[in-house]
């Protein structure tokens, strides 16, 4: 099986879904599942799903932080960087975990 090379910039956020299985958000609003192991002092980490978070109207999702509830819904803070005014508005948004699409979206 050939290995490919997955490039994370930054990771906002991860979260333990299981004993070795990770739901892990990249800045950039990529969404990774993900298998980690350590065995020996070292640290393997398997890229298995990578998805794109997406909310209607938005360019793109600059992730700050995630949370996986105990029933399996997906929450993502997120920061909005294009208004004019110099803020950046934060929001909380359900996600579908298999598509990356805002099922719940809710600024602050």
């Amino acid at each position: 099986r050939r290995q490919e090379t997955v490039r994370v910039s930054e990771i906002s956020a991860c979260r333990f879904v299981g004993a070795s299985e990770a739901v892990l958000v990249g800045d950039d609003g990529e969404l990774f599942g993900a298998r980690v192991v350590v065995r020996n002092g070292n640290l393997s980490v398997s890229f298995e799903t990578q998805t794109k978070l997406t909310i209607p109207g938005w360019d793109s999702v600059d992730s700050e932080g995630c949370a996986v509830t105990q029933d399996a819904r997906f929450f993502v803070s997120t920061e909005y960087h294009v208004y004019s005014d110099g803020v950046s508005p934060l929001a909380v948004t359900r996600f579908d975990l298999e598509t990356g699409e805002a099922i719940d979206f809710g600024a602050l």
